[in-house]
């Protein structure tokens, strides 16, 4: 669905592939792992290029977060950064850690709060407080970010991504436009790079397709032979 969300990202339905289990992400102690039940078809492979943590990189950009860019520009790990950088977190057992840093950062970057992380993930709230206080202090770069963001926002009502384009924001609910920014943001720039990957493969006549993307991964179906 081109159209199902206001940020213009992708959504699907019947399935909806975009939120197939994943046991790294999802709650629960027992997730199984959905994805690995499909697969190319045969005499093809597939090829996943991943623009990982792309909205995470766009708002440590935005909200000029010197110590998330340099972990960035260093290829360091920005979960494990995360980890360290909230004792509640960097005291726990590093793969248990690492993980709620993770919750905790794709929680902040798009507004929620400890209320969030008790409804998607299951952490208790008073955990989640922690965790989110622990986040603003070691990125204090970003509270400023998000509070120019509603602000704008509730006085326009949209925002202006980083590919220049306006973003509706409902100034009653102006504490979304950051959310709203990244998600948008990362959306234009995998679509350039699918129009891109498109014109490559039927210029150079490969029998290479572009499967679907999920997320900020694009997912090619490539003739093995």
């Amino acid at each position: 669905n081109q159209f199902g969300a206001k940020t213009g990202r992708f959504s699907c339905s019947n399935p909806n592939l975009l939120n197939v289990a994943n046991p790294e992400t999802s709650s629960g102690q027992n997730v199984a792992n959905g994805r690995c039940i499909f697969g190319p078809r045969n005499g093809y492979i597939w090829l996943a290029a991943d623009y990982s943590q792309i909205e995470l990189r766009i708002f440590a950009n935005n909200a000029r977060e010197e110590r998330l860019i340099k972990a960035f520009q260093d290829g360091r790990d920005p979960h494990n950064e995360t980890r360290e950088a909230i004792p509640f977190l960097a005291s726990k057992p590093k793969d248990i850690g690492r993980k709620l840093a993770k919750n905790t950062n794709f929680t902040v970057i798009n507004c929620g709060g400890a209320n969030v992380l008790k409804e998607k993930y299951g952490i208790p709230i008073n955990e989640g407080k922690p965790m989110i206080e622990g986040f603003y202090k070691a990125y204090p770069s970003s509270k400023t970010r998000q509070k120019e963001a509603a602000k704008f926002a509730e006085a326009k009502g949209y925002i202006i991504n980083s590919f220049n384009r306006k973003i509706h924001v409902d100034p009653n609910y102006s504490y979304r436009a950051t959310s709203y920014d990244i998600q948008s943001s990362a959306l234009d720039l995998i679509k350039i790079s699918i129009q891109r990957c498109y014109d490559f493969t039927k210029r150079e006549k490969l029998d290479i397709h572009i499967l679907m993307s999920i997320h900020d991964e694009l997912i090619f179906e490539i003739n093995s032979h």
